[in-house]
């Protein structure tokens, strides 16, 4: 038998031992090398060969949100800077980020869809006085005939009388730390598309139809700084606002980076863009002899749209319609710009070729041509299309070059680390 004595040196020896553990097990952890690398990479996908002829409306759908969330009450924007993300001693912790992005309908006239109805985005606020302002996707229509169709078929993306009171989406926008560390406690808006106008309209047509693109972007961005007291705050604030886009919004993100950056100068630390997909090609059709190019349909849609394009490239002396092409209108732009396009992908070859393989193939080496210049660049050989806001952001379907996905390579680029360009050769 162990004396009274005895069993107290056992028993504070065992009790100073489990509280090194516990300590231990609580503490920092050392991540990973590339702890947001999907495992295994999946095997790329071939460059597509599909046989459907394409139409003469660019009608990609839309990256399409993940089903809309029915929250118990949306999240409304208020006038208050946002929480930090761990309160002080004795404070109220921080309520943990939905993942559910709110509706905010606009109440400007100018600021309207297709048909009238007003416009409308989505806003989860965050942590910090980080912004990042998404411009949805969704293709164009350039004359009458095609808008009609595109009323018919694709309302979504003309009305917003059918939109969801909210959204949840993937990528970018997720709130999982650990995948996404550099967005995940951002203050995010996502705009929903209905102008067809690639993010540059400024007009109203014979019919009554409305292309207010760069309209609904400039309403959006008042309603926000009215609304939150932490948008922009001024320099030294650790501050960043980042434009985005996915496709056609892509596409808007060359039309109206260098003006949002001009507006806002002064009151952010940070300005960027990241264009995703919305990098068009411009080569001849090999459907029919006829077919009108991607440069003539936008030519078309420029005078239709009263189209605004980079003030800079619009001043050169050429045809503006020109500037809707990520190579032209690259040179221009003076705020640091990120691009990802895929060399297969798979919207622009279905819609201007008739997609074969050596349609593929040719679409291939005229986008790397296009990205020669382009200092941050992400460009796999594979067949996706929009990737930021979805599993393809961490490298999935082949969305990778040298083994990086575009979510490392874009965090390089915040971050002042490298790679920040990687095209496949």
């Amino acid at each position: 038998m162990y004396s009274l004595a005895q069993k107290r040196v056992f028993y504070l020896a065992l009790a100073t031992a489990l509280g090194l553990l516990l300590f231990a097990g609580c503490g920092p952890r050392r991540p990973a090398t590339r702890p947001n690398q999907s495992q295994p990479s999946p095997t790329a996908e071939q460059p597509p060969t599909p046989t459907l002829a394409p139409a003469l409306v660019q009608s990609e759908p839309a990256a399409e949100p993940t089903q809309a969330v029915e929250p118990t009450s949306l999240p409304e924007p208020t006038a208050t800077t946002a929480a930090a993300p761990e309160a002080a001693a004795g404070e109220q912790s921080v309520q943990p980020l939905s993942d559910v992005l709110g509706v905010v309908a606009l109440n400007t006239g100018a600021a309207v869809c297709n048909d009238g109805s007003p416009a409308k985005y989505y806003l989860r606020q965050g942590y910090n006085n980080k912004w990042l302002v998404f411009l949805e996707g969704g293709g164009a229509c350039f004359r009458d005939q095609d808008c009609s169709q595109r009323e018919r078929e694709q309302p979504k993306l003309t009305s917003s009388d059918q939109w969801d009171p909210s959204v949840s989406l993937g990528g970018i926008f997720s709130i999982n730390e650990e995948r996404n560390p550099d967005f995940w406690n951002w203050n995010q808006v996502y705009v929903k598309y209905c102008s067809s106008d690639s993010w540059s309209g400024s007009h109203t047509d014979a019919d009554g139809r409305q292309f207010r693109g760069r309209d609904i972007l400039e309403a959006v961005f008042t309603d926000v700084q009215q609304r939150n007291g932490n948008f922009g705050v001024g320099k030294g604030s650790d501050s960043t606002l980042i434009l985005a886009g996915c496709s056609a919004g892509g596409n808007g993100v060359l039309n109206n980076l260098d003006a949002v950056a001009g507006r806002f100068a002064d009151n952010f630390d940070d300005i960027r863009g990241i264009n995703d997909a919305g990098w068009a090609v411009d080569i001849r059709p090999s459907y029919a002899a006829n077919a009108p190019s991607f440069y003539e349909m936008f030519s078309v849609g420029f005078g239709n749209w009263g189209g605004n394009v980079d003030a800079d490239c619009a001043a050169a002396g050429g045809d503006p319609a020109q500037c809707y092409f990520g190579s032209t209108v690259y040179p221009y732009i003076t705020t640091p710009l990120f691009v990802q396009i895929h060399q297969y992908d798979r919207e622009q070859i279905t819609s201007f070729h008739s997609g074969t393989q050596q349609d593929a193939e040719d679409f291939a080496v005229h986008v790397r041509a296009s990205l020669v210049g382009v200092q941050a660049a992400f460009s796999p050989q594979a067949p996706n299309h929009c990737v930021t806001i979805n599993d393809k952001f961490w490298g999935d379907s082949g969305a990778e070059v040298d083994g990086y996905s575009m979510q490392e390579v874009l965090h390089n680029w915040l971050n002042g680390e490298e790679p920040i360009r990687l095209v496949a050769p």
